[in-house]
């Protein structure tokens, strides 16, 4: 590592996992620099197969295998040091620069017009990569919100969506992982106009988040384009928090969707998507001709 910031973070990762004393999170014993001037971390060892071994034998892991079937909410807010009757929110605004370029200002303003109704929230946003968290940050400073309560996580997406009461998230395979953590959310996605004309026009399913192509019903609500408003998405998500019983019986609905998934998960999945796949097919040079060069 030979970036500061990216040291410092690699430093600070190191305490936090250290001083979390879980026992699903290896223990750091401490860090050091080689003669060469490189940093490493002293960690346990342990006994079993390698995460490489595993992929090497089994390919890709089924994302329905890789997050345990039990409820992990009690856990990630022990990591994150959350108290257990802290409201949060986890904001997902994707993982592309491109992405938090529709996104990020549309989130924060949903947490702005959020807080007004809910003033005790608090705000996870999980973010990859150093350039959508300055993307997000500048977002956040162009409009005034510094004050808002937000944690900006170096990715960990999954505690954050295990953590959260609700989450407001961009389509896309963050809404299986979503459901699979048992978090209701609400699903939001901008692209530019013509992508959207064309899109909404080929009709490829009444859906666009995973668990409700996968239920084949609308589980969670998808607000996009012109109806993904800060009011709109602020209303959306203060359901969900203010009908716990419709919360509740969606976790339900996602752990049933889990406990199917984790049987011969890759051709379930498969199944589900196959018309939205096979249509996308046909119309792909349309699709592709029609994103502008900016995107």
């Amino acid at each position: 590592i030979t970036d500061e910031n990216d040291l410092q973070r690699f430093l600070g990762e190191a305490r936090t996992v250290n001083s979390i004393r879980h026992r699903s999170i290896i223990s750091i014993f401490g860090a050091a620099d080689t003669p060469d001037g490189r940093k490493y971390l002293v960690m346990e060892y342990l006994e079993g197969e390698s995460l490489e071994a595993r992929l090497t034998r089994e390919g890709r892991i089924p994302t329905a295998d890789a997050i345990p079937q039990a409820d992990q909410r009690d856990a990630a807010r022990e990591q994150l040091r959350i108290k257990p009757d802290e409201l949060i929110v986890s904001l997902l605004p994707g993982s592309r620069q491109t992405e938090l370029d529709y996104h990020a200002e549309l989130f924060i303003n949903t947490a702005k017009a959020l807080i007004k109704q809910f003033p005790a929230a608090k705000f996870l946003v999980p973010l990859a990569t150093r350039e959508t968290r300055d993307q997000f940050e500048a977002a956040r400073w162009r409009l005034g919100a510094q004050n808002l309560p937000i944690q900006i996580l170096f990715g960990h997406a999954n505690f954050a969506l295990a953590a959260a009461d609700v989450a407001l998230v961009a389509s896309g395979t963050a809404t299986l992982e979503a459901a699979l953590l048992r978090c209701p959310h609400v699903v939001a996605y901008r692209m530019s106009p013509t992508t959207y004309r064309l899109m909404k026009n080929k009709g490829y399913l009444p859906y666009v988040g995973l668990p409700n192509i996968l239920a084949g019903e609308w589980l969670v609500p998808e607000l996009l384009q012109d109806d993904a408003t800060p009011q709109n998405l602020a209303r959306a998500l203060g359901n969900w928090l203010t009908h716990k019983d419709a919360a509740s019986r969606l976790k339900h609905r996602f752990a049933d969707i889990h406990a199917s998934l984790a049987v011969d998960n890759a051709a379930r999945v498969r199944d589900a998507l196959r018309p939205f796949l096979t249509r996308m097919a046909e119309s792909g040079p349309a699709l592709q001709a029609a994103q502008p060069a900016a995107a």
